[in-house]
């Protein structure tokens, strides 16, 4: 009798926890060849149990207490062993909502001073501070120095009206565009500059995304003092802590903060077209983040490619790949005040004799390459 009434309790306090943090799966339907079938996305239910014991789905706990779980109950909820769950959204207010309410503040209300955002971005990167540095490429938080950082490339799209403005001045053609013209990208707003680029030629190329016979032109560049780099996908990847129990609040938090991790590293990988371009709010605020409340600071992130499976992205921040330039302000009275050039000192520059044209073939799966000479006047270190 003890027994019974011991496996009544547990499962009540199971049933509690389930039926506040996951829901019935919704089917999605997806069409083929054979007609239409329904797919179930989410865990069946001694998952879940298994989850809140911290045991195999085939414990003897797990079973009685779906046997339990699924027996009628008046007003309670039933669970059944034929259904899949997952999380429920409004278990807990995950960050992702989180992020959708601040977003909208940042858009319609306070975008400068917006202490929601430094709060979810705090609680999101605030345990930093615990991974070493290295230079090893299996480091979350790695220290990139010119003597052992691998190669860098950029690329931009070269129509045949702009191959020899490019080639006459690559490191300016090629580098981080000047902040009077530079435009919102992935992990900058619009007049910030940052540095795109990759660790080999092909995934700068399918960056961006090319059509048969378009035409590129790519160049290395060498890092001329030391980066200090979050790498996103070892960061995404990495052990955030022991696990707590399902039955700990903590538990969903741990899941909420993984998945919002993996979240944003798929937005800073997937481009955006141009008129989605608002969606960068969230990305450019992680950039923001990391570059001036994080201490250290960092000067930009690692992140995988979605072009090219095996290729891997670099993003330098403005403060360390745009070149210092003297500001002017300008008041409607007419009256203009100049300040001095300011800012850190430009951690990258082009490799002389790196170029190459790339024209991309009529199929899209190949190019032919043409090794590109600058003239004597650029301003770029020699190729060692």
């Amino acid at each position: 009798m003890a027994q019974s009434v011991a496996l009544v309790e547990i499962t009540a306090r199971a049933r509690a926890v389930l039926d506040q943090y996951i829901w019935e799966a919704r089917n999605h339907r997806h069409w083929g060849s054979d007609g239409s079938r329904l797919e179930s996305p989410g865990e069946p239910l001694k998952y879940w149990v298994a989850e809140v014991f911290a045991c195999s789905p085939g414990a003897p706990i797990v079973q009685a207490v779906c046997g339990g779980l699924s027996e009628e109950c008046e007003a309670l909820p039933i669970f059944s062993t034929t259904i899949h769950y997952s999380i429920r959204p409004a278990g807990v207010k995950s960050a992702l909502n989180r992020w959708c309410d601040i977003q909208e503040g940042m858009r319609h209300s306070s975008r400068f001073f917006n202490d929601e955002a430094r709060q979810l971005l705090s609680w999101l990167f605030d345990d930093l501070g615990q991974y070493a540095e290295s230079a090893e490429a299996d480091h979350v938080v790695q220290t990139l120095k010119p003597d052992d950082c691998p190669a860098i490339y950029r690329a931009r799209r070269s129509p045949a009206e702009k191959v020899e403005r490019i080639r006459d001045n690559p490191d300016t053609e090629l580098g981080s565009p000047p902040k009077e013209v530079s435009g919102e990208g992935r992990m900058n707003p619009a007049g910030i500059p940052a540095f795109y680029g990759a660790f080999d030629r092909q995934t700068c190329i399918a960056e961006l995304r090319p059509l048969p016979q378009d035409s590129f032109i790519s160049g290395r560049f060498q890092l001329i003092r030391a980066v200090r780099v979050l790498d996103f996908e070892r960061f995404e990847g990495a052990n955030l802590g022991p696990i707590p129990s399902l039955f700990d609040p903590e538990y969903f938090k741990h899941l909420d903060r993984q998945g919002f991790l993996r979240k944003i590293h798929e937005e800073i990988r997937i481009p955006v077209d141009e008129e989605e371009k608002r969606n960068y709010l969230i990305t450019q605020a992680v950039a923001e983040y990391l570059a001036l409340k994080c201490s250290p600071r960092f000067d930009g992130v690692i992140f995988r490619s979605a072009q090219r499976a095996e290729g891997r992205n670099i993003v330098l921040f403005s403060h360390a790949a745009a070149k210092p330039t003297s500001s002017t302000v300008r008041f409607a009275t007419g009256y203009r005040v100049s300040g001095a050039k300011a800012g850190d000192p430009l951690s990258i520059e082009y490799v002389a004799g790196s170029m190459i044209l790339h024209t991309i073939d009529k199929d899209n799966v190949g190019t032919m390459d043409e090794v590109l000479k600058e003239t004597e006047s650029s301003n770029a270190i020699p190729e060692a």
